[in-house]
């Protein structure tokens, strides 16, 4: 028996990806099950579904538009990656059946294969209880949608229960070029 992608189910960061060139990532973590549930139920409407993008692939092609174009679209995407330990703190069943490694979390895997003795320094993950639970990932076409976004997604963060990194939001490598003839993308973490 073969099954059909669910594009509705599936996030767009999977297929056909964000394809985006301004992305900002935020580390979660939550103090209890009831928070970790309510900050989910609060960000699922938010979700941008394999079909959101699909979708709007399809009307880029047919209008053959270009980045000022786009620009105006005003386009914003959400997505949510969860860990180990999040699943944990959500009490999502069927935990056992993921793969070792996944189970293991970040702190237990870079110890077994980085060898860095200051991993309890890490501001993320170094350590039981600073080990994250999500990965809100927020996208655009333009620098200020992408602000925008993190502006409506801030108070989501900023909930009793819930700690989070700052946003670390990653520039095009062609604004970059522009201003000092490298090619390397460019990150900067503003305040979270």
């Amino acid at each position: 028996m073969r099954s059909t992608p669910r594009f509705d189910q599936t996030q767009g960061n999977i297929t056909p990806g964000f394809r985006k060139d301004h992305q900002a990532f935020m580390l979660q973590r939550f103090t209890s099950r009831e928070t970790a549930g309510a900050w989910l139920a609060a960000l699922a409407p938010s979700v941008t579904s394999a079909s959101d993008v699909r979708e709007f692939l399809r009307r880029r092609r047919r209008s053959k538009a270009t980045d000022a174009q786009l620009a105006t679209w005003h386009t914003r995407w959400v997505n949510v990656a969860v860990s180990c330990d999040g699943l944990e703190t959500l009490g999502a069943p069927g935990i056992g059946a993921f793969p070792e490694d996944f189970r293991q979390g970040l702190r237990q895997r870079a110890a077994t294969y980085v060898n860095d003795e200051h991993i309890e320094k890490w501001e993320i993950g170094g350590t039981p209880d600073t080990e994250a639970h999500a990965l809100l990932i927020l996208a655009a076409d333009t620098e200020d949608d992408l602000e925008a976004e993190i502006e409506r997604k801030r108070p989501a963060w900023r909930r009793p229960g819930v700690s989070s990194s700052s946003a670390t939001s990653i520039r095009p490598a062609s604004s970059l070029r522009a201003r000092t003839g490298r090619a390397t993308a460019a990150m900067r973490c503003s305040a979270g």
